[in-house]
């Protein structure tokens, strides 16, 4: 093993001293994942759900459609953060969501 390779985490320290990261080493970056939720109520919009579910766009991998019939409401659950199929899903509608809603993921 290389006794003194930065770009592997090796450190060489004088005799009798713990091994420190040079002043210049960066920090691994945290990542900031946001979620997106949207929420249409589909009760009072000039369609059904049964519609709506025959016409959903495709998405983005981990992203989800989401239905609750009883309440009649329709929505997304997005971590990539793309629009792609939105504007579809929302004039087919016929009215933005009543909710939209963005949260960052805890780890």
């Amino acid at each position: 093993m290389c006794a003194s390779c930065p770009w592997l985490g090796h450190y060489e320290a004088p005799a009798g001293q713990s091994p420190a990261p040079p002043a210049n080493r960066r920090e691994p970056r945290t990542l900031r994942v946001t979620v997106r939720l949207l929420l249409w109520n589909v009760a009072d919009s000039k369609t059904s759900l049964e519609e709506v579910r025959a016409k959903l766009p495709d998405l983005p991998e981990g992203d989800v459609w989401i239905s609750d019939p009883a309440s009649e409401r329709f929505g997304l659950i997005s971590f990539s953060g793309s629009t792609d199929g939105l504007d579809r899903i929302r004039d087919l509608i016929g009215k933005d969501p009543e909710v939209g809603e963005e949260f960052e993921v805890e780890s």
